[in-house]
């Protein structure tokens, strides 16, 4: 359980992270912005619910620092279930949250352990991105810390 909870939470920081720096991203166009942002993961906390071993309700809840150029932009924190265990892979139902100076953004994501990318759909925020939707990709890795791309769209200018 330990080893596809950490690829988990990786993936839920990076998209976080990705989301906190918005204010700091440049467009793509006229329609879509696109953030490059690193996640670093600071804690992890792995809860085996049901029984022995990974099982359906076990839970992994993170924390990350968020950046873009080396500098810290934001915070992300979030939490994955597992609903489904096979005995090859197990399928989590993640939701994660990044904080910004300017407001916060929310996420989602239902994966499979064996995806090598992952994709999150933004699914609401506050302040200044209240009215942001679109998806964040984030590489299915155990590393501490990880590249996180977010693709924005609808934001008011």
């Amino acid at each position: 359980m330990r080893r596809s909870w950490k690829a988990l939470t990786i993936t839920a920081a990076v998209l976080l992270l990705s989301f906190g720096a918005m204010t700091l991203a440049s467009a793509a166009n006229n329609h879509t912005t696109v953030l490059h942002l690193v996640h670093k993961r600071i804690q992890t906390t792995d809860l085996d619910l049901g029984a022995t071993s990974s099982s359906p309700g076990d839970q992994m809840i993170f924390a990350d620092d968020v950046f873009r150029d080396g500098k810290k932009v934001g915070t992300a924190a979030g939490a994955c279930t597992a609903v489904r265990v096979t005995a090859s892979a197990i399928q989590y139902h993640c939701q994660a949250s990044v904080r910004l100076p300017k407001g916060q953004l929310s996420a989602q994501l239902l994966v499979w352990t064996s995806q090598q990318t992952l994709t999150y759909a933004i699914t609401g925020g506050t302040g200044a991105y209240r009215d942001a939707g679109g998806y964040a990709t984030v590489p299915n890795t155990q590393d501490p810390t990880y590249p996180v791309t977010v693709f924005l769209e609808h934001l008011k200018r």
